[in-house]
């Protein structure tokens, strides 16, 4: 009982440990890009990134998985409907709530990542 608690813990920690490492490997994608493509190009580029780096991550390191196509592919649709999630949300944070715009990302962050971490933990587990 008390080595699955601990297992449970460091999953968490560790999701938290790559959700940032990604995060950092993403901004340094797309600064770099943007040097030699428009803005859109580079985000896009740097959005692919982060989704591979997220899935491999999360399925070896994170949750000790062999990485499969059939939760792959689950793992992408999942990223593009955060991705939507994200825009509604921040956006009644912003405009309804009057949160900051700076703000807005960072408690919809807070919100969404123990969610993020129980949906991406089915997902690698299919």
């Amino acid at each position: 009982m008390q080595r699955e608690l601990l297992m449970i813990h460091s999953n968490k920690l560790n999701f938290i440990f790559y959700s940032a490492l990604k995060t950092i490997f993403t901004f340094i994608v797309y600064q770099v890009a943007i040097f030699y493509f428009n803005y859109i190009i580079s985000y896009l580029l740097s959005w692919v990134f982060g989704l591979v780096f997220g899935y491999i991550s999360s399925t070896k390191k994170v949750f000790k998985r062999k990485i499969n196509i059939y939760s792959a592919i689950y793992y992408f649709f999942w990223n593009i409907l955060y991705v939507c999630i994200s825009i509604f949300i921040i956006g009644l944070f912003i405009n309804q709530l009057g949160i900051h715009e700076r703000i807005a990302p960072i408690i919809f962050l807070l919100i969404i990542l123990p969610i993020n971490y129980l949906i991406t933990k089915k997902i690698v587990n299919l």
